[in-house]
């Protein structure tokens, strides 16, 4: 099976703390599972309460991506109590794929299952598969890159 995931944040990751409490907190969880034929099984959309106290750690660029501000995610289940659910869609899975996901997703998840101390309780994929880095890759020989990775949209309207 392959699970491609893509998450919803309250902002980027704070590289100068090892604390989880500030790092970002996950508002929205986007999964679809695979088989090996690439037919979609199953899908997992959730909107998280990210338990944020303080709603000025949610930085407005966060919000104005995904459009899902602080008072959207009031009354939604928190990160720990969808963390069965989550876990249990992702398990068996040989692979987890995603845009920026290395650079992003993973690390913000690590957080999140630190905060909540369910790091050692993950079901991992035992491989990862880095779409911005193959999309960089066809689109620098197709000589379209630039010096910069792709944004998604571009890479949809490239194989559009």
């Amino acid at each position: 099976m392959i699970i491609c995931i893509d998450f919803e944040t309250t902002g980027l990751i704070n590289e100068y703390s090892l604390d989880p409490e500030d790092q970002p907190g996950i508002v929205q969880i986007g999964m679809v599972r695979l088989d090996h034929d690439l037919v979609e099984e199953e899908s997992f959309n959730e909107m998280v309460n990210p338990e944020l106290r303080d709603t000025g750690k949610w930085a407005q660029e966060a919000q104005d991506i995904s459009n899902i501000t602080p008072d959207d995610v009031v009354g939604k289940p928190t990160f720990f109590s969808i963390f069965p659910r989550f876990a249990e869609f992702v398990r068996g899975s040989k692979y987890l794929i995603g845009y920026n996901h290395t650079g992003f997703d993973i690390p913000v998840l690590d957080w999140q299952l630190k905060r909540y101390g369910c790091q050692h309780n993950f079901p991992w994929p035992p491989r990862h598969l880095e779409i911005m880095d193959l999309a960089s890759e066809y689109m620098d020989i197709q000589g379209k890159r630039g010096r910069k990775n792709p944004k998604l949209v571009e890479v949809y309207k490239e194989l559009m």
